[in-house]
């Protein structure tokens, strides 16, 4: 399965921090970052012509959350970004296309 290779892929860089789709929230918040979420956005059957056998290409969405406080927070996060393609394409993964953006963390 793709989620077990993205965890696979992801653990060297986040620990125990690689969730499926939402964050626990039972966590300390100091214990939770750098972590990353990821999501499976679609999943397409992709058929070999004149064979029964096919693969299937999957669109993933990663998002990477750090400490906000810190004061080098654009340079950490794409750090971790670059580490993250790195790690991804190292295990077999490859991308259609990557963003590297930061959206803000607004707090109210």
């Amino acid at each position: 399965m793709v989620e077990d290779k993205i965890v696979k892929a992801l653990s060297p860089i986040f620990g125990n921090r690689v969730y499926p789709d939402i964050a626990p929230q039972s966590i300390p918040q100091n214990d939770i970052t750098p972590c990353c979420v990821y999501s499976v956005i679609s999943q397409t059957p992709l058929f070999t012509s004149g064979c029964n056998d096919y693969t299937v290409q999957s669109i993933v969405q990663i998002d990477i959350y750090t400490a906000s406080n810190k004061v080098n927070v654009i340079r950490e996060r794409t750090a971790l970004f670059d580490a993250t393609c790195q790690a991804l394409t190292s295990n077999g993964f490859s991308f259609k296309q990557a963003r590297n953006g930061f959206d803000a963390d607004f707090r109210l």
